[in-house]
């Protein structure tokens, strides 16, 4: 019994270390992170970049593959076989009186066996292995561009999901203001009613108004955690992982509406170069399709020991050696309209990928012209919001001024907060709608370039 709970004690002394480091991992926090370490973590975590990661390093051994189809094949063999009936021949040959009498005599031992080894060498298959090779090297440039493509769309969406999160809490910070605002409105309200100086109608009005702007602060705060989850996602970090991030909206870059062009974007996008690789790999696969209606020449040799056994031990004398060279052709001549079908249907794909290609040039040159009138129209958002920001800020002031003088009303107070409160969110709301259109220019030139040290965005 002792000896049983020493080894379980030093199970889980051995065990704990690997455990512990696990947990850490998952509920690690993340204080005052910035876009730029909010991007760096993304590409690192995140598990669309860590699948595609894996699929570039999956296409070098796809490289070695087909390589080794050009390469001999050396394979070993053994064998035994015990005879259950015994081949018999039946001999005619004269006795002692010259008259012809079948005799019955067995052929072989009672036990064979074989080992050895054999290796072909493919000569000529039909340019398969060539094209093969070829299409491998093809498909790891391939996964690189797709990595790329997919590193871009991460950086972008941690873009949008950080600037969510700047923008929820902007809006918690003016609902929380516009409440702390009523609430010193309605003690001022109340200060004039004790004095007989307002209604009780501006009173209730004035405690209303505070009500009402209640259910706002608290769904700003969930919009808050909303928009955190939503980043944490895309950043790749576990979902009760603490964060906090730190940043300022700013007013988007207009120097991309000189790049703003299609040229910019076929030379730069990666999922355009993904897209015609994808061309050649189909072609490829054409060539490879029709290597199936070529012949097939190899070269081979066997060595071998044969063994003939009456009883099951060994005897150097019944085993002899055997060695052999060989040089083989094999050509198709009919095989049921199956290589004819591969070879369509690579055609097909070829099509395909060319039809396919063709649309995502269309398809960028929409997004670019869609993404510059997005950056455009919030542009234009911000300045128009800019005056009526400030105006409706001190229209406010004012309303509040005149009010406590009792040259206001309630009614005209509530008013101007409401506009301020509005014009706020609005001015928001563009700087927030101008940086997603800026990111999403940048994703639709494919200019995002990523430096995998510091996380950083050009």
């Amino acid at each position: 019994m002792k000896e049983i709970l020493c080894f379980i004690v030093f199970s889980w002394v051995m065990y704990l270390p690997c455990i512990v480091p696990t947990v850490s991992a998952q509920t690690e926090a993340f204080h005052q992170v910035t876009l730029e370490k909010a991007i760096s973590i993304a590409l690192e975590e995140n598990r669309d970049i860590s699948v595609a990661d894996e699929e570039s390093r999956k296409a070098h051994y796809r490289i070695v593959e087909a390589a080794s189809q050009g390469m001999p094949q050396v394979n070993g063999f053994w064998n035994a076989e015990k005879v259950l009936k015994p081949m018999v021949f039946v001999i005619q040959f004269p006795d002692s009186t010259g008259k012809l009498r079948k005799n019955r005599l067995q052929v072989g031992t009672d036990y064979t066996s074989s080992l050895g080894a054999s290796l072909t060498q493919p000569l000529y298959v039909g340019g398969k292995v060539g094209t093969a090779l070829q299409a491998a090297q093809t498909y790891q440039k391939f996964s690189r561009e797709n990595l790329n493509s997919i590193k871009q769309r991460v950086v972008t969406g941690v873009v949008q999901a950080f600037y969510g999160v700047l923008l929820a809490k902007e809006i918690r910070k003016i609902s929380y203001e516009s409440l702390v605002q009523a609430e010193k409105h309605l003690e001022n309200v109340r200060r004039r009613y004790d004095a007989g100086k307002a209604t009780e109608y501006d009173l209730l009005r004035a405690r209303v108004n505070v009500s009402n702007l209640k259910p706002g602060l608290i769904e700003a705060e969930n919009s808050i955690t909303l928009s955190l989850l939503n980043l944490k996602e895309v950043m790749g970090i576990a979902p009760d992982s603490p964060l906090d991030i730190t940043g300022t909206f700013s007013e988007p870059d207009t120097t991309l509406f000189e790049q703003a062009n299609k040229a910019v974007a076929f030379d730069n996008r990666p999922d355009l170069r993904a897209s015609f690789l994808n061309i050649d790999l189909y072609q490829k696969n054409m060539r490879i399709a029709r290597g199936d209606f070529l012949p097939i020449v190899t070269a081979g040799t066997t060595f071998q020991f044969a063994g003939n056994i009456d009883e099951l031990k060994y005897n150097a004398s019944d085993w002899t050696p055997y060695w052999v060279a060989s040089v083989n052709l094999s050509f198709p001549i009919f095989s049921g309209l199956r290589n004819y079908s591969k070879f369509k249907q690579a055609k097909i794909d070829y099509l395909n990928a060319k039809t396919e290609y063709r649309r995502k040039r269309d398809r960028t040159e929409i997004e670019i012209s869609e993404s510059v009138m997005n950056l455009r129209k919030a542009l234009e958002k911000i300045e128009s919001q800019k005056m009526n920001a400030e105006e409706a800020e001190k229209a406010f002031g004012l309303a509040e001024s005149l009010f406590s003088n009792g040259k206001a009303t309630q009614l005209e107070v509530l008013d101007a907060q409401l506009a301020r409160d509005v014009a706020r969110n609005n001015m928001a709301s563009a700087l927030y709608e101008g940086k997603i259109a800026e990111i999403m220019l940048k994703n639709s030139l494919g200019i995002i370039d990523i430096d995998h040290e510091k996380g950083t965005i050009r």
